[in-house]
Formats: structure tokens, sequence, C-alpha cells
């Protein structure tokens, strides 16, 4: 008696999900988010309160013993998010909120990425403070800052309200995030520079509602990692 052995076509994962590769590239995304989230709030919360004007703010960061590591943390934070929006539209499956999630997940990086490196203004304004007087401060300020290059450094980094709109709305129409996080990022994005900076821990607290959304689509991209 005669056995055929039929060869057996091997099973194809058309998620990818099997691959390696294609996990860790969400699994790392999320981390990156979750990592960002949680170094922006603790660089923020040790965050000097500071005065109004150019001079008064350099004043009060040299004298508060954590501003620099405020600064330091906050510009990692910033990066850090950069690299984990870049990430979140992988939670998108299919067409539906697709664009929107990769328009704002885009603009969102810019926006982190941007004000990453707007935190070396910390450091400069540290080393006036005490050191010139209040007219010399706000001169070399006025001078740095309003120079026509600036705008659009500072433009971008202001974009991030429409960009966490679009990213959360793009996530909500593909049924991966609540809409909540619709309001709470506008709410979070807005309200930190709408509080006055001599509130101690204002700026964190302002934030929450945007970075609780944030945190979230983070770990929903660990966890669909997993799956």
């Amino acid at each position: 008696m005669t056995t055929t052995h039929r060869p057996t076509t091997p099973t194809i994962d058309p998620t990818g999900t099997d691959d390696p590769v294609r996990r860790l590239l969400p699994t790392l995304g999320g981390v990156a988010t979750l990592a960002g989230t949680a170094l922006f709030l603790i660089g923020a919360a040790i965050a000097p309160t500071m005065g109004d004007g150019p001079a008064a703010i350099a004043e009060s960061m040299a004298r508060h013993p954590t501003a620099g590591v405020s600064a330091l943390v906050l510009h990692y934070g910033n990066l850090v998010l950069a690299a984990g929006m870049l990430a979140l539209p992988l939670l998108v499956r299919g067409r539906r909120g697709a664009v929107t999630a990769v328009v704002g997940a885009l603009l969102a990086a810019l926006s982190f990425g941007n004000t990453s490196g707007m935190l070396s203004t910390d450091f400069w304004q540290i080393g006036l403070g005490g050191r010139f007087s209040p007219e010399e401060v706000t001169g070399l300020t006025d001078t740095v800052l309003g120079q026509a290059w600036m705008v659009p450094w500072t433009a971008t980094a202001m974009l991030l309200p429409l960009a966490l709109v679009l990213l959360f709305v793009g996530l909500a129409r593909a049924g991966v995030v609540g809409w909540w996080t619709v309001p709470a990022a506008v709410i979070g994005s807005v309200l930190p520079m709408a509080v006055p900076p001599s509130i101690p821990g204002a700026f964190a607290i302002g934030a929450l509602p945007a970075f609780a959304a944030i945190a979230l689509a983070g770990w929903r991209l660990v966890g669909r990692a997993r799956v």
C-alpha cells in the first residue's frame, strides 16, 4: 500500500502580527509615547514659576535649583514624544480615519520636535539671569527671538492643538480610542498656554487631559503589538 504525502501549504498571516519586526515597531512606538508622556509631565511639574517679561523669566530660571533639570527632561520628553507620534497611526486598520490620523501624527511630531529644540533657550536664560541688567536681558532676548527665521520655528511648535485634534479624530473614527480624547486633546494643549506661569504646577496640571489621551493611545499601541 502506497501512502501519498501531500505538501502542506504554510498559513500566511495577512495582518503581519506573526512577524517579530512588525511587532517591534508598534511596541517601540507605544513605549516611546508612554515614556515621553511621563518625562514631559515630570519636567513640567518641576519647572520654576516665572514672572512676566524676559528679565523676570531669566531671573526666575537662574534662581530655581531644578530649572536646568526641568529643561533637560522636557527636551527629551518632547523628543521621544515626536518619535512616538509617528507610530500612533499604526493603530488604524483600514481606511476609516487613516488619512486624518497620519496628517495629525506628522504635525504633532513636527510640533513636539520643534518644542524640544526651543528648550535650549531655557539654558541661556539661566545664564543671563542675575548676570545682566533687566534691560540687557530684555534686549538680548528680543534680538534673538525677534529674528525672522525664528518665526517658522515657533509657529510650527504652536501647531500642537490642531495636530492632536486631527490625530485623535482619526483614531476615534477608526474606533481605537473614544471620542472624549478629542476635547481632552484641545483642553490639554491650549490650557497650559492660558494659565499664568506664576502658578506652581499649573502647566503640568493643565496638560493632563491631552497627555491622558496620548498615554491611552500609546498603551493601546503596545497592546496591539501583543495581539
